[in-house]
């Protein structure tokens, strides 16, 4: 049985999530989050030491929302291709989602922390290694099965594919244009046919 204490906390959590990742680390006030939560600020930091953990916590919360339903999409298939189209199609969708969610959590938090929350800017970096070290193993996997060529440097190609993807979600968010994600999954499709496949 979940205990109010743990019900508490997950409150905070859930709330002050999309405040962080709309208003930013610097910009966002103990007082906001009280305001959204209906909490008092003691009530808020008996269950976090400070804004640092709440802020790690909250950006955790919101990589659930918006990147690890993707991770389950990919492990639910064998097939190295198609993992592939899964993360292509995921991304054709993603704009709608960040909408939901305030942005792109990864580059939100990622450029707002660069100068004042070396922890959490660490995370975001964490989390941008495993999604190329992802499409890395993808393409690995592509060259074991015989799918993918032999000669392609695997990881060169999947920094490759994540810079692309997340540089069409800024400009898309940017822009307030979605077809800048859209066409660049269209070219990396077609990338993939024409560089990857045997």
């Amino acid at each position: 049985m979940v205990s109010k204490a743990e019900r508490t906390r997950k409150l905070i959590i859930e709330k002050s999530a999309p405040i962080f990742n709309q208003l930013g680390y610097g910009d966002t006030s103990l007082s906001t989050i009280c305001k959204s939560t209906g909490l008092t600020k003691g009530a808020v930091y008996g269950n976090f030491k400070d804004k640092n953990e709440l802020a790690l916590e909250a950006f955790n919360f919101i990589l659930h929302k918006s990147i690890f339903p993707l991770v389950d999409q990919i492990n639910s298939v064998n097939s190295p291709k198609i993992k592939l189209i899964i993360v292509f199609d995921y991304y054709r969708k993603y704009y709608k989602r960040t909408l939901e969610l305030g942005g792109c959590p990864i580059l939100n938090v990622g450029m707002d922390t660069t100068h004042q929350n070396p922890e959490l800017r660490k995370r975001v970096s964490e989390i941008i290694a495993k999604l190329i070290f992802g499409i890395e193993n993808i393409i690995i996997g592509g060259q074991k099965s015989e799918d993918f060529k032999s000669s392609l440097e695997a990881n060169r190609y999947a920094k490759r594919i994540y810079s692309m993807i997340e540089g069409s979600i800024f400009t898309a968010l940017m822009q307030k244009d979605e077809a800048h994600i859209t066409e660049m999954m269209d070219y990396l499709d077609n990338m993939v046919q024409t560089e990857l496949y045997k």
